[in-house]
């Protein structure tokens, strides 16, 4: 398809064709195989789907509102660094140009990328795939909004300590360097690591998964905002008694020092009978108040004053509020905002309004909130957090499929025993 062909097909200006005016909409160019000269456009909130283009011309760097798909281009030229505020999808990509960094506001899949250039720090809104990467140079620490997910390294430089809104996947890593303290938003995958290195204590919003480790050092204390799997440990040292938000597994521990007492928000499996502190629905405090949890939602503090709280992601700068009444919580993008949910936590409907469904029953997506909501008291805004941050798609669904999505989520237990 030539320059003419291509304004026709998509009924666009010369203005357009350079990107010098904005289409508005999605671009789908699926059907066409190469990228004619000059064809920069400025897709304003919109996809631009180039699946099938294997090769990428020169001076190609489009603005697009929405994803960029070349998940079939297997090379990039130099100076390629678009601007997409969705994902950036290059999936059949091998290699990396020095001075690839660009800016994604979604997800960037380099899927199929085994080796990363130096300098390569790219500012990823979403999440970065790079799962067939076995090696990763010194320096090399993105800005991660989502996870970062790195299932075939398996060995760690010094200095590597990047800061992750998501999940850091390291599955593959089976031994740490001294230092290594990653702040994570979400959960850290370490199931082949075996000895942890002392003053390992790492900020996990989310799940720390230690499954291969059978001995942990003296003063081992991490802030788990989730689970922590320490299925493998023999022996628990003096002074471990973490708080972990989820549930703890102590499958292999054949004895338990006095005082170990750890405070637990789900369930503590171990063949022996272990005293623990049962969290219930309290905000779990750590680092003396400098990060809180509360209906799900794992924050930084940055500035508190008596029941107001200014707080933010891990990994994002962006801030919020939290409130509270001494009782109940709320987010809000605004303080505003905040007070107004706390007014309205429990929506203007009753769990009687849902008494009826059963576990077949199905609802439409403004309805799946309002129930979630209601059955639940999860704040609006950590709800919408959890859609927009997790690409949850707006359709109808069932109570089972509600339960399947919200699984291991703030509220799915009494959520699932409400109808069961």
């Amino acid at each position: 398809m030539n320059k003419e062909e291509l304004k026709n097909y998509l009924n666009i200006t010369e203005n357009q064709y350079l990107g010098i005016d904005t289409i508005d909409g999605d671009v789908n160019l699926n059907n066409v195989i190469e990228i004619p000269k000059g064809f920069n456009p400025t897709v304003g909130g919109g996809y631009l789907y180039l699946r099938n283009i294997t090769e990428i011309p020169k001076g190609f760097n489009p603005i697009v509102g929405g994803h960029l798909d070349l998940s079939s281009a297997t090379e990039i030229p130099k100076e390629f660094n678009p601007t997409v505020d969705g994902g950036l999808y290059l999936n059949s990509l091998t290699k990396i140009p020095k001075g690839f960094n660009p800016t994604v506001g979604g997800s960037l899949d380099l899927h199929n990328v085994t080796k990363i250039p130096k300098g390569f720090n790219p500012t990823v809104g979403g999440s970065l795939y790079l799962p067939s990467v076995t090696e990763i140079p010194k320096g090399f620490n993105p800005t991660v909004g989502g996870g970062l997910y790195l299932n075939s390294l398996t060995e760690i430089p010094k200095g590597f300590n990047p800061t992750v809104s998501g999940t850091l996947d390291l599955n593959s890593v089976t031994k740490l360097p001294d230092e290594f303290n990653p702040t994570v938003g979400g959960g850290l995958d370490l199931n082949s690591v075996t000895k942890l290195p002392d003053e390992f204590n790492p900020t996990v919003g989310g799940g720390l998964y230690l499954h291969s480790v059978t001995e942990i050092p003296k003063g081992f204390n991490p802030t788990v905002g989730n689970n922590l799997d320490l299925s493998s440990l023999t022996e628990i040292p003096k002074g471990f008694n973490p708080t972990i938000g989820g549930s703890l597994d102590l499958h292999s521990v054949t004895e338990i020092p006095k005082g170990f007492n750890p405070t637990v928000g789900g369930n503590l499996y171990s063949d022996l009978n272990i005293p623990y502190t049962e969290l219930g629905n309290s905000p779990i405090i750590w680092g003396n108040g400098k990060y809180i949890k509360v209906d799900g939602l794992f924050t930084e503090v940055v500035y508190k004053k008596g029941n107001v709280y200014q707080v933010k992601k891990i990994g994002n700068p962006k801030e919020f509020y939290l409130v509270t009444d001494g009782t109940k919580w709320a987010h809000g993008d605004t303080l505003k905002e905040a007070y107004q949910d706390l007014v309205y936590k429990v929506t203007n409907r009753s769990k009687k309004d849902f008494e009826h469904l059963t576990l077949d029953s199905v609802l439409t997506f403004e309805d799946s909130i309002s129930c979630y909501r209601t059955i639940t008291s999860a704040c609006s805004f950590g709800t919408r957090d959890f859609v927009e941050s997790n690409g949850i798609e707006e359709k109808d669904r069932t109570i089972s499929e509600i339960i399947e999505l919200t699984k291991d989520r703030y509220g799915n237990d009494s959520f699932t025993e409400f109808f069961t």
